[in-house]
């Protein structure tokens, strides 16, 4: 049984941290995500985007691995497959990836976080086309079962508190099942050598494998990859 402790743990350390500015946070992420409204593209735009990141990150060059067959790997027993997305935008990607993986018989429960209730987002959770939203913000929120793929493209893991980020990222970490992972778009990381290595040294010692990838200015300039990978123990 899944037991999500250490990612409530890592959220009262972010809520502490934050104390009484959720509320200038919730402003200052609402501000931003209009100035990078990458989430109100389309699926097709977004699927093809995270395409050539997931083949930059295997090594897999060309046309031969799409995002959603990637998601299909990481189905359980190539079965089923839980995918949280941190910022949601209208819904999109979330309902597209749904009908991919549904049509090569996968059965995927999609989640969103957004902060704001966006009336087209709500009406695909009314359609049931998007499984669920939690409605608020992103800090507080822990996920009910493990997850085997989050994304944060320009969410919450890019416009938090630099000094809660990290704990905010673990949290999320831990709600991974083993050999889930996390693809973080943010162009909020800083370029110092010494944070990015002591980032990845505080993941892998918690048996994370973190790594860094850049994306180009297909987004923004300075925009770059985040992945993280729960490692599956041996026993």
């Amino acid at each position: 049984m899944w037991k999500p402790r250490a990612s409530k743990l890592y959220a009262r350390r972010v809520l502490r941290t934050a104390k009484r500015n959720l509320l200038n946070l919730a402003f200052h992420r609402e501000t931003h995500a209009k100035e990078t409204p990458w989430a109100y593209r389309s699926f097709n735009e977004q699927e093809e985007f995270l395409s050539r990141v997931t083949r930059r990150i295997t090594g897999k060059k060309g046309l031969g691995l799409s995002f959603a067959s990637f998601c299909e790997q990481q189905a359980r027993s190539g079965k089923s497959l839980r995918i949280l997305e941190d910022g949601p935008g209208n819904g999109d990607l979330l309902v597209g990836l749904k009908r991919e993986l549904n049509a090569r018989r996968i059965k995927t429960e999609t989640i969103g976080i957004s902060l704001v209730r966006n009336p087209q987002l709500l009406s695909r959770v009314t359609n049931h086309e998007i499984d669920r939203v939690h409605w608020g913000i992103a800090e507080r929120y822990v996920p009910r079962k493990p997850v085997d793929i989050i994304l944060s493209i320009f969410g919450s893991l890019c416009h938090t508190f630099e000094e809660v980020k990290k704990d905010h990222l673990l949290k999320f970490a831990y709600s991974l099942r083993p050999g889930g992972g996390i693809m973080v778009i943010s162009s909020g990381f800083s370029q110092q050598h010494a944070f990015r290595q002591n980032l990845r040294s505080a993941f892998e010692k918690r048996g994370f494998k973190a790594q860094f990838v850049p994306v180009g200015k297909t987004l923004c300039s300075g925009s770059e990859t985040l992945v993280i990978q729960r490692l599956v123990t041996k026993h």
